[in-house]
C-alpha cells in the first residue's frame, strides 16, 4: 500500500491544485465566503492530506481503492475517480462508457475523452462519496427508521402477502353463502362439485402463502436482530476507553442484555396483524354489499376497539414513567449488587442490601401486575365487543331474512366477516401491552447509538503503510477526571525511530497512561502525539491500532482457542509463524503438553496452567510476536515470568531492536541492558530523559 508520503512523491502537489477546481464543479459546490473559508492558505501546492481534508469540510469524503492496472476492468465503483498512478500524471475521471472514458488531466486541467486511461503498474483510486448526505441522515433518522427503511421491499412483500391471504379468506364466507343460496335450493351437485374443488384450490393456495409469510417473517426477524446486534457491537468497542469504564454507560449496558421485546416483535401475532388491517376494509366492504344494513355493527364494534385502545394507550403512558423509573432501579440494583458484592460482604451488609434490593423488586412487580391486570380488562372487554358484535348481526340478519332483504347464506356470511374482520384488533392489543418495554428497549438502544465514538468513518483519515516508529510528545497532557490531577503534564519527549526506551517511575507517576496514550486507549485532551511527524489522531483508530503490539501489566482471558488468539490480530499467520511465535515467548512446549495443544480453549479449560499470569503474559507476548508490529509497547513484560522466560523476552527484543520501536515500561530499567535510553517520570512529569549511560550515572549520584 502507498502512504502518504509515497502519494505526495507520486503526485506533485499542483497537480491537485489543477485537479480541485474540476471536482468542486463536478459536484456543483459553487465559489462562496464558504468554499473560499474551507480551501487552503497556498491554493498553488496541496498536500493530498489537505486535499482530501479541504474536500471533507464541503462535504465530499474520500476512500482510497488499491489496484493494479490489469485489474482496471474488474472495477465498478461509482464515478467519479480520482487515480494517482506511479508513473503518470493524476487523472479526474468522470465517465465511462463502453468504450471510452473521460477525465481531466492533472498537469494541464484538460478535458479529455479516449479508449483507455493513461494509468500503468500500481495505483489508487479516490472513490467520492457525500458525507453531508450521511451525517444528515445520522442527525436526523433515527436507527429504526432507517432499519425498516432497508428492508422496505421486505415489508412491501409481506404486505402483499397479508392482502392475499386476506382476500383468500374473504372467499370462504362467499362459498359458504353460494352453498345456502345457489347448491342447496338447486340441489346441483355439478356446482357443488366446483365450489369444492375451488375451495381446495384457496385452502392450498393460503397454505402456500402462509408458508412464504411466515418464512418472511423469520428472515426478517432473523437479519434485523442480527443488524441490531451488530449495530450495538459496533458501536460498544468504537466507545472510549474513559466513557466505557463510566458506570453510567455499564448501567446502558446491562439494560440492553434482554432484548427479547425487539427480538420477539417480528414472530408475535401483532406483527401480521399490523399487515392485516388493509384486509379489514376489503371484509367491512363485502359485508356492506352482501349484509346491507349489517355493516353498521362491524363499523360500531371497530370505533369501540379503537377507543378501548385510546385509553388503554392513554394508562400506559401515565403509567410508563414511573414504571421506567422503577425498572431502571430494578436494573441498576442489579447492577450495583454485582459490582460492589465484595464490598457488601466486607461491612456486613448483606441483610440491608438485600432488604433494599427485596423493596424495589416487589414495587416493580406490583407495577408489572396493575398493567397485567389492565391487559386483562381490555383483552376481556375486546372480546365481549367482538360477542356482541355477532349477536347484533345474527339478529338483526334475522330480521332481514324473514324480510327477504338479504339471503340466509348471506346472513351466515356476514357473521362470520364480522367475526374475522375483529381478530388483528385482538392479536394487537397485545402489541400495546408491549409497546412500553419495547420502546424502552429501542430508546436505550438509541442512547446507546448516539454515544460519541472515537472515530468518524466519514473522515478523510491518513492512510498508513507501515510505521518507521519515530514518537514525538508536544506539550501533552492529560487527566482521567475533571477534578482530578493529571497523570501527565506537559510532555515533551522526542524516541527517535527503531529506538528502545525504558520507562521508570514511582507508582502512580504516568507510566501506564503513557502507553494507554500512544495505544489511544485514551485520547490526548491538551498538546499532540505525532508518528513519523503524523498526528496520530490524523490516521483511523483502528487501522493505527492494527500497526500498534500493546502488552498490558493486567492480563485477562480472552476466549477461543489458543491458535485463535494467537491469529488475533493476523489472521493469515501460518502454522509455523505461531511454532516461531511460542518459541520465542517460550510458550510452546507449556501449548504441547496439554491435551488439546493450540486447539485448547483458555476460558473453559480444566488445565490450571492456563488461566495463571505467567501463560496468559506468555500467551500475550506470543500474539505481539505474530502480529509483528512496527511499534512495541510492553507494559512491565517480565512480571510473573521466570528468570528463564526472562532472558528469552531479552534476546529477542535485542533481536527487534533494529526492525521495530521498542518502549518497555519497568520498576527494573537494569533488566534491560541493550536500551538505548531512558525516560523517568515523576507525577506526570519529565524527571529523566536521556540515554542509558546518563540514567546510570544519575541513579548512581542518587545512591551516593
Amino acid at each position: 500500500m502507498l502512504n502518504n508520503d509515497s502519494f505526495q512523491k507520486i503526485a506533485e502537489p499542483n497537480e491537485l491544485s489543477v485537479i480541485l477546481p474540476h471536482i468542486l464543479s463536478h459536484f456543483g459546490i459553487k465559489n462562496n465566503n464558504h468554499v473560499l473559508e474551507c480551501l487552503p492558505e497556498n491554493k498553488e501546492h496541496i498536500s493530498l492530506n489537505t486535499f482530501r481534508v479541504t474536500l471533507a469540510k464541503l462535504g465530499v469524503g474520500t476512500r482510497v481503492e488499491n489496484k493494479k492496472t490489469k485489474y482496471m476492468k474488474e472495477f465498478y465503483g461509482e464515478l467519479p475517480w480520482l487515480i494517482i498512478s506511479a508513473h503518470n500524471p493524476i487523472i479526474f475521471v468522470t465517465k465511462q462508457n463502453s468504450n471510452s472514458y473521460t477525465y481531466y488531466e492533472g498537469i494541464t486541467g484538460k478535458q479529455i475523452t479516449t479508449n483507455n486511461l493513461p494509468i500503468s503498474g500500481k495505483i489508487q483510486i479516490l472513490v467520492f462519496y457525500s458525507t453531508s448526505y450521511n451525517n444528515l441522515i445520522d442527525k436526523n433518522t433515527s436507527w429504526h427508521k432507517k432499519l425498516m427503511y432497508r428492508y422496505k421491499t421486505s415489508f412491501f412483500s409481506l404486505f402483499l402477502a397479508s392482502t392475499f391471504l386476506a382476500s383468500l379468506g374473504l372467499l370462504i364466507p362467499l362459498a359458504i353463502m353460494i352453498l345456502y343460496d345457489v347448491i342447496i335450493p338447486t340441489k346441483s351437485i355439478n356446482l357443488l362439485y366446483s365450489v369444492g374443488f375451488g375451495l381446495s384450490i384457496i385452502s392450498l393456495s393460503g397454505f402456500i402463502v402462509d408458508i412464504f409469510r411466515n418464512k418472511m417473517v423469520i428472515f426478517l426477524n432473523l437479519r434485523i436482530n442480527a443488524t441490531i446486534n451488530e449495530l450495538i457491537i459496533n458501536k460498544l468497542v468504537s466507545l472510549p476507553a474513559k466513557m466505557t469504564e463510566n458506570t453510567s454507560i455499564a448501567s446502558q449496558i446491562l439494560k440492553l442484555k434482554d432484548l427479547s421485546s425487539v427480538h420477539n416483535f417480528f414472530i408475535k401475532p401483532w406483527f401480521a396483524s399490523l399487515f392485516e388491517l388493509p384486509g379489514l376494509l376489503i371484509m367491512l366492504a363485502t359485508i356492506g354489499v352482501i349484509g346491507k344494513l349489517l355493516i353498521i355493527f362491524p363499523i360500531i364494534a371497530t370505533i369501540l376497539h379503537l377507543i378501548l385502545f385510546y385509553f388503554f394507550k392513554q394508562y400506559n403512558m401515565l403509567n410508563s414513567k414511573n414504571s421506567f423509573l422503577l425498572n431502571d432501579k430494578h436494573l441498576n440494583n442489579t447492577a450495583e449488587t454485582f459490582t460492589h458484592v465484595q464490598t457488601i460482604r466486607y461491612h456486613g451488609r448483606e441483610d440491608s442490601w438485600a432488604k433494599q434490593y427485596q423493596s424495589s423488586n416487589h414495587s416493580f412487580c406490583r407495577n408489572s401486575f396493575k398493567k397485567a391486570k389492565a391487559f386483562s380488562l381490555t383483552n376481556s372487554l375486546s372480546g365481549l365487543i367482538m360477542f356482541i358484535n355477532v349477536i347484533a348481526i345474527s339478529l338483526t340478519g334475522a330480521y332481514l331474512v324473514g324480510e327477504n332483504a338479504i339471503s340466509v347464506g348471506a346472513l351466515l356470511a356476514c357473521m362470520i366477516l364480522g367475526w374475522m374482520s375483529l381478530l388483528p384488533f385482538k392479536n394487537l392489543l397485545s402489541f400495546l401491552f408491549y409497546i412500553n418495554p419495547l420502546q424502552s428497549q429501542l430508546n436505550q438502544i438509541q442512547k446507546l447509538l448516539t454515544l460519541p465514538s472515537e472515530y468518524d468513518p466519514y473522515y478523510p483519515y491518513a492512510t498508513i503503510d507501515k510505521f518507521q516508529g519515530e514518537i514525538i510528545f508536544k506539550d501533552t497532557s492529560f487527566k482521567y477526571h475533571g477534578d482530578s490531577k493529571p497523570a501527565i503534564k506537559n510532555l515533551n519527549i522526542a524516541i527517535p525511530a527503531k529506538s528502545f526506551i525504558c520507562i521508570s517511575g514511582s507508582n502512580g507517576s504516568g507510566k501506564s497512561t503513557l502507553l494507554k496514550l500512544l495505544t489511544r486507549l485514551y485520547e490526548v485532551q491538551v498538546g499532540a502525539v505525532f508518528i513519523d511527524r503524523t498526528n496520530i489522531k490524523q490516521h483511523s483508530i483502528i487501522e493505527y491500532q492494527q500497526n500498534i503490539g500493546y502488552l498490558p501489566e493486567r492480563i485477562s482471558v480472552l476466549p477461543g482457542r489458543i491458535s485463535d488468539i494467537l491469529r488475533y490480530d493476523n489472521q493469515s499467520a501460518t502454522t509455523s509463524e505461531l511454532y516461531i511465535a511460542c518459541k520465542k515467548a517460550n510458550i510452546f512446549r507449556d501449548i504441547q503438553r496439554l491435551p488439546d495443544g493450540f486447539e485448547t480453549r483458555l476460558e473453559n479449560s480444566e488445565h490450571h496452567i492456563v488461566k495463571t499470569d505467567q501463560f496468559l503474559k506468555k500467551i500475550y507476548l506470543a500474539r505481539l510476536f505474530v502480529k509483528k508490529p512496527s511499534i512495541y509497547l510492553l507494559d512491565e513484560p517480565t512480571s510473573y515470568l521466570s528468570p528463564a522466560d526472562i532472558k528469552i523476552l531479552l534476546k529477542e527484543l535485542d533481536n527487534l531492536r533494529s526492525k521495530a520501536t521498542i518502549i518497555v515500561v519497568t520498576h527494573l530499567p537494569e533488566l534491560f541492558p541493550q536500551a538505548d535510553g531512558a525516560l523517568v517520570l515523576d507525577e506526570g512529569t519529565t524527571k529523566f530523559f536521556g540515554n542509558m549511560k546518563k540514567f546510570h550515572n544519575l541513579n548512581s549520584q542518587n545512591v551516593a
